[in-house]
């Protein structure tokens, strides 16, 4: 078995910029370069072997071949006791040497031209410096010097094939460093920042001695109540900034010591590391969040001694779980790179934090009234304001006056048209705009409505309607163009929708289509969106009610003055929030689920729902209402993110398939940009656009909150172009953006995030991603659980550099750590978790090829599969004590036709339960329980024995913290549980017999356990234990013969056990054909060959060192041809090697 590396998520330690457009990113022992324009991976290295890259130096000096654009580079990378001297080759762009034209493919040749490893040193690597002759630079450097982490440096001479040490010198202060940081690069001007373990920054000159031999020190910056983490100095060497387990920076002067040092207060975590920028300071911590400062000493200077203010000027949340572990900044100064724990690599811009980040009104335009007489005759005491506002196009926007009039601003050129006068629009006037067909819809006092364009192409129309007022409109366009929709709303409660058709006269035709019924709840609608393929209107409310019309008159084209009522009123969608924006979605056709429609609401509860539409039936014909609470549809209640169950009605099933708080403010609503999904929102006052699929605020602008009117068009995903236009202090208040679409381009997420925290299961999908789909080529998809609670659904796709795990789905549901994860094909493919406070979880998984791919022609290295997951059921709490955990489980189908399932589960309060599954009731019912460990249950498996007398046997093996397998026979209390269960009566649970056979495998708990049959039908049981010990026996079951078979064991040989299998706990042990592959907590994934030729031996047969710290879970699966190994713990490591069939 020869076992290849492939895709890996893990800790993001170490990255630098080489140029400005390509990133340096260290992750475990590889370095990857990365093209920020595109995000594209340009190469990928192992450089230091069974060891992290804690920080990559590049030598401040190139050496580039005359006009070719070829540039070479070397670049220190240490980690641990090893450092790794690279040299680089890459081609800069033609926009980076300064050239007019642009070559697409500017910068995508990287390659490491050669590499030479140093190492091990005596002491722990904090720091490494290139050393020059001089400060000019001219020619490349010959040494480099080390800093060790108990406080001393070395000088070496790089310029032979082995470095050799020239230089050795140790600060007086002879103590523990957690951090160090070099500054100069020469011996006269090197100086060195240390970090100590008593919460001292200590600077020193490396090349000055004492009497003594000692280094003195030169600045002992005393001050911080922690640990110090990380050091960084200014360009010029005249500041220092700390961070420290305080929770603090703080910045240091060095050429002035009675300049006092400023203290940085704002995360909420300890700080990693802080890098200065000019006038900024950017920090990262373990909160997960890069924060962006002003320099205290920089702008105090520029303020003219003031003092200067040290709020947070941006915090960038695109990490998840814990710990931005790594920062970089761009040589120009304008991206800044982050990487975390999480395995995500996000870039942010600088020039963001004014462009993205709107603080104050002067990045504004504010716009008054004219004079009143440039478009009304004088009068006196006139009382003229603006009465309400709409956006008509990006440049534009249309204002109703206090005194009835509709007027037109250009912001292109300032200029004012007046459009209309009305004085049934005098104090008041509700108004809705259509950018794309420039319609401005007005409603007043009187029950009227004003439909006008902002361009004057036709003469304004005045309808009407009702007695009472115009309470909302609602404008949208057809699929036809020249056609739009028109909703309005009255006072009372009166609904009317109405058809604009300008396609075939100069002025346009407008009919009545439908009086809209009110709903019998209480509603006031104040969001709609019309699907006209499935002849829907969609009505959001401000009590939170989701309302569902079926519009006959849209199939027809036919007026019908008849009311039509909501087929569907669904309650508390938002809780008590209201529905702010409903967004449609058409939906693929599957062979999972017929044609439909995908949902959107936002709500001002933060949370945006996703729901899915199918069996949608067109006529409508004898389709009773649908009148249902939206929490009724929730297993459990809960305000993060949910994946929840159906609702059906004869002709419409409506499935709640997801939703998710994204902000603590108001969600409001929601738009589909090249794919994406943005949330659009208020928060503290401020307006943002959040994206869903990136995971952060693509815009904040400071606004004053939303109980004001307020519009956002735009036009492309990165936000280039777009308006978004608020009302304050009787002035329209707009931000115009027009960037250039070749402005500062770079891919947001230059890699994608994984679990933020230790993943604690995982299970691939094999075939159960097959029920109903006949792929040409099974994707590989794994389910992954962790401590951040969530439960991953991915698809590795193979690449030229690396593989790749790609997320499909994210569900939060889980209030505590995931344990453990199962599926089960039955009717439906199942997936079963359950982990901490007893919970116990049932998904129905749903996966088909993407929208306009046949499953026939899916090819995974290409395509992503489209998966949801939906909550059926959580099993009731059963145990007595509180704080039980659910530590493993085990899961079957008992009878796949009915879609019955057991699933047998290991608790800590040492019972084992055996739980049965009905995929028509969508219920958890016990069969059985039983005691007999008396300790607590670490895992839990099962295996079928297909020559028991009277049908097969079902056996469950446990292990616990005593170090003991114990063997189960549930045959009989299945069995009877499950054919009362099919006569409509649901029995009682019963008492597991007591096991009928046992052995102590390990000294103490038994972590890890695998089973195999033989050919000849004997079982290889193989466990591995916290006593660093493999164990492997070789058993074989049968069963007496008569009316109540009874199970005994028969030993093959004797238990074979390896009682230091590895150096610390096993976690994971698998058995394919005669290997045996255990991984432990030592990061070592060893294979072992099983003999049976006489006895039961086991000898080592490989080795590996693996990537991901505190390796937790292991899981394995043969997919085209190919074995598959995939470890997890705090990240992912894939494995795979191809095996004979």
């Amino acid at each position: 078995m020869n076992l290849e590396k492939d895709a890996f998520a893990g800790l993001v330690t170490s990255m630098v910029f080489l140029t400005d457009s390509i990133l340096l990113v260290g992750q475990g022992p590889w370095l990857k370069f990365f093209d920020v324009r595109t995000g594209i991976l340009l190469e990928k290295s192992l450089v230091l072997p069974s060891n992290r890259i804690h920080r990559l130096v590049i030598e401040p000096v190139t050496k580039c071949a005359v006009g070719s654009g070829i540039q070479t580079s070397r670049i220190l990378a240490y980690g641990a006791k090893y450092l790794a001297q690279l040299e680089i080759e890459y081609e800069v762009s033609d926009e980076e040497r300064g050239l007019d034209h642009k070559k697409v493919d500017g910068a995508e040749r990287v390659c490491v031209k050669n590499m030479e490893r140093y190492g091990p040193f005596k002491d722990w690597i904090q720091d490494a410096q290139w050393i020059f002759e001089n400060e000019t630079r001219q020619q490349p450097a010959k040494e480099i010097a080390i800093a060790f982490a108990h406080n001393y440096v070395e000088i070496y001479d790089i310029t032979t094939g082995t470095p050799t040490k020239n230089w050795y010198i140790q600060c007086e202060e002879q103590c523990i460093l957690y951090s160090a940081r070099f500054f100069g690069h020469t011996r006269e001007t090197l100086v060195l920042g240390a970090g100590t373990v008593f919460n001292e920054v200590h600077v020193w000159k490396v090349m000055e001695k004492n009497e003594e031999g000692f280094a003195p020190v030169h600045h002992r910056l005393v001050g911080h109540d922690g640990v110090i983490f990380g050091i960084r100095f200014d360009d010029d060497g005249q500041f220092l900034v700390s961070v420290s387990d305080d929770r603090t920076m703080r910045i240091w002067s060095l050429k002035n010591d009675q300049r006092k040092c400023h203290v940085i207060f704002g995360h909420t975590a300890r700080i990693w590391d802080c890098h200065i920028v000019n006038r900024y300071l950017v920090s990262v911590s373990e909160d997960t969040t890069c924060r962006v400062w002003n320099n205290p000493y920089l702008v105090q200077d520029e303020e003219g001694g003031a003092e200067a203010s040290m709020d947070c000027l941006a915090c960038w949340e695109g990490h998840t779980g814990k710990n931005v572990w790594s920062c970089a900044v761009s040589p120009n100064k304008q991206l800044v790179a982050t990487g975390g724990q999480d395995s995500g690599v996000r870039l942010w811009s600088l020039k963001s934090i004014q462009e993205n980040h709107i603080e104050s009104d002067a990045d504004l335009t504010m716009t008054d009234l004219p004079e009143l007489t440039t478009y009304s005759p004088p009068m006196e005491k006139p009382n003229e304001f603006i009465r309400n506002f709409v956006l008509v196009d990006y440049d534009q926007f249309a204002v109703f006056t206090n005194l009835g009039y509709l007027l037109r601003y250009d912001n292109t050129n300032g200029q004012w048209t007046k459009l209309l006068q009305d004085d049934d629009f005098r104090n008041y006037a509700i108004m809705k705009a259509c950018t794309s067909g420039k319609l401005i819809v007005s409603g007043n006092l009187q029950g009227r409505i004003s439909i006008a364009h902002a361009n004057s192409e036709f003469q304004p129309m005045k309808i009407k309607l009702c007695e009472c007022k115009i309470l909302n409109i609602f404008v949208s366009e057809s699929k036809v163009a020249g056609v739009f929709y028109i909703v309005t709303l009255g006072v009372e409660g009166e609904m009317f929708l109405h058809q604009l058709d300008r396609r075939h006269t100069v002025e346009p035709e407008i009919k009545l289509l439908h009086r809209l019924q009110p709903s019998n709840l209480k509603t006031t609608v104040i969001c709609t969106a019309i699907c006209e393929d499935y002849n829907l209107l969609v009505c959001g409310s401000r009590e939170s009610a989701l309302l569902i019309y079926r519009i006959p008159a849209l199939a027809s084209q036919a007026t019908d003055n008849d009311p039509v009522s909501p087929v569907v009123q669904l309650r508390r969608t938002h809780g008590r929030q209201a529905v702010s924006s409903v967004t449609l979605q058409s939906l693929p056709e599957t062979t999972a689920h017929g044609p439909g429609l995908t949902l959107i609401t936002t709500g001002r509860d933060g949370c945006y729902t996703e729901y899915r539409l199918t069996n949608i039936n067109t006529s409508g014909d004898h389709e009773s209402s649908l009148d249902m609470n939206a929490d009724e549809m929730d297993v459990i209640d809960d305000h993060n993110s949910e994946e929840h169950q159906i609702s059906e009605q004869q002709h419409i099933v409506i499935e709640k398939v997801y939703k998710n708080r994204v902000t603590k403010g108001w969600a409001e609503g929601a738009m589909y940009m090249d794919g994406q999904l943005y949330i659009l929102g208020f928060y503290r006052k401020r307006f943002i656009v959040f994206n869903v699929a990136k995971g952060y605020e693509m815009l904040s602008i400071a606004c004053g909150g939303a109980h004001r009117t307020w519009h956002f068009i735009n036009q492309d995903a990165k936000l280039a172009r777009c308006t978004f236009a608020f009302f304050r202090r009787n002035k329209v208040n707009a931000l115009y953006r027009k960037a250039s679409t070749s402005k500062e381009v770079f891919e947001e997420s230059i890699q994608s995030n994984f679990h933020g925290r230790d993943v604690r299961a995982i299970k691939f999908a094999g075939k159960a991603v097959a029920l109903k789909e006949s792929f040409k080529q099974l994707p590989l998809i794994v389910a992954t659980g962790a401590e951040d609670t969530l439960l991953r659904l991915s698809q590795y796709v193979s690449g030229q550099h690396e593989g790749k795990i790609v997320n499909l789905r994210t569900v939060r549901k889980h209030s505590s750590v995931i344990k453990s994860i199962n599926w089960s094909i039955g009717r439906e493919t199942l997936l079963f978790t359950s982990g901490a406070s007893e919970e116990l979880r049932c998904w129905k998984v749903d996966s088909h090829p993407p929208q306009g791919i046949p499953a026939s022609a899916f090819d995974p290295s290409r395509h992503l599969l489209d998966i949801s997951c939906l909550e059926w059921a959580a099993s009731p709490m059963v145990s007595d004590i509180k704080e039980t955990r659910i530590m493993d489980t085990s899961a079957f189908p008992i009878d796949a036709s009915r879609g019955l399932h057991i699933l047998a589960a290991a608790y800590s309060d040492s019972t084992t339960r055996l739980w049965l599954f009905d995929e028509t009731a969508k219920k958890f019912f016990l069969v059985a329980d039983g005691i007999w460990h008396m300790k607590c249950l670490l895992q839990i498996t099962h295996f079928l024995v297909p020559d028991r007398p009277g049908g097969e046997g079902v056996v469950i093996v446990t292990t616990a913290t005593d170090g003991k397998l114990a063997f189960w026979d549930a045959t009989r209390v299945i069995s009877d549980f499950i054919n009362s269960y099919k006569t409509g009566t649901v029995p009682s649970h019963s008492k597991l017999p007591t096991p009928f056979y046992h052995y102590q495998a390990h000294l103490s708990g038994v972590n890890a356990l695998d089973i195999q049959s033989l050919d000849d039908g004997s079982l290889i049981v193989a466990s591995g234990g916290e006593d660093n010990a493999l164990a492997v026996n070789w058993i074989s079951i049968t069963y007496s013969d008569h009316q109540s078979p009874q199970a005994s064991v028969n030993a093959k040989g004797d238990i074979a056990k390896i009682a230091s299998a590895h150096a610390s706990s096993v976690t994971g042990v698998h058995i394919v054909g005669k290997l045996i592959l255990t991984v432990s907590t030592d990061q070592r994934l060893n294979v072992w060959e099983v003999n049976t030729d006489q006895g039961l031996t086991i000898s080592m047969h490989d080795a590996y060192y693996i990537d991901v710290p505190d390796p937790s879970a292991m899981d394995l699966i043969i997919q085209n041809g190919i074995l598959y190994v995939g470890i997890a713990g705090i990240g992912f490591q894939l494995l795979k090697t191809r095996i004979s069939t």
